[in-house]
């Protein structure tokens, strides 16, 4: 009877994958940021400049719009997302976060697959 070796992998690309979650993470989220900077209405361009990315360098990072310009709080990004009674709604941080998770699989396939391929 022929003996056959099978080769558990799977922790080392468990922890493959764990060491790689930062940098999937940060571009994932430049992907939400850069989508929802060209989505976003222009009028003085306070608010494409408020977008922003927080905590990069791990984990957990987030895309905030502040509508913060020149020093001055401008309270204006939800109106602008979501609308009023007087303005339709126009959104942009919906559409960014679509294509940050719709690039998850492209991303993990392509930029950080060999990496884990590489551990197996």
């Amino acid at each position: 009877m022929p003996v056959t070796v099978v080769y558990n992998h799977l922790p080392r690309c468990a922890a493959a994958c764990l060491e790689r979650a930062p940098d999937l993470s940060q571009a994932v989220a430049e992907v939400m940021r850069d989508a929802a900077q060209t989505a976003v209405p222009v009028l003085t361009g306070a608010l494409r400049t408020g977008i922003q990315l927080e905590g990069t360098g791990g984990t957990e990072v987030s895309v905030t719009a502040s509508s913060i310009a020149g020093g001055a709080t401008r309270e204006y990004s939800q109106y602008v997302e979501y609308g009023t009674r007087h303005a339709s709604s126009q959104p942009f941080m919906m559409p960014g976060f679509v294509a940050g998770v719709a690039s998850v699989p492209v991303k993990g396939r392509t930029e950080f697959g060999n990496y884990i391929e590489a551990a197996a």
